[in-house]
């Protein structure tokens, strides 16, 4: 990646590098992945698409993101960033860090998708509980103790319909 340009650019400047086809959008029906890779350079996160060639860059990791989809955006020929994830696309981002933080990086991520996944299934499993401790007669003060919660939140899982 040639970054010794990359000072004389603007933020969330569009870069083209090749002539592109907005009539080349995925349909409804199909979904397309298109995968944006970034890199530090030392001073800004530089991001570029294989296909299409294009490439931006921003000061922060926020904003380089939100650049990119922007850009990919525009040069499909969408309206906003909304209408390309409507039209089925997926941005998968790539992010390369230093050496041996690559990997790292990606285990906490897998980590969180884990405890994502725990929450979702604890939330379903207390919704459960609380409805059958409810229905059983016992009051809600001792459903949250019996289960760890706030009686309030027991109170707010009991007035909603069950998972």
């Amino acid at each position: 990646m040639d970054l010794t340009d990359t000072p004389q650019r603007r933020p969330g400047w569009v870069h083209h590098h090749d002539d592109i086809n907005i009539n080349d959008r995925p349909t409804m029906s199909e979904q397309k992945t298109y995968t944006a890779n970034y890199g530090h350079d030392g001073r800004v996160w530089v991001v570029t698409y294989d296909e299409p060639d294009v490439s931006t860059w921003a000061r922060t990791l926020r904003k380089a993101r939100e650049h990119s989809r922007e850009l990919l955006a525009a040069t499909l020929g969408f309206e906003s960033v909304e209408a390309l994830a409507n039209a089925g696309i997926v941005i998968e981002d790539r992010i390369s860090l230093p050496a041996g933080l690559s990997d790292e990086a990606a285990e906490l991520r897998a980590a969180r998708a884990q405890l994502d996944e725990l929450a979702r299934e604890l939330a379903k499993r207390t919704d459960h509980d609380v409805h059958i401790l409810v229905d059983a007669g016992l009051p809600m003060r001792d459903i949250a103790d019996a289960l760890g919660v706030s009686h309030q939140r027991v109170a707010q899982i009991a007035g909603a319909e069950p998972r």
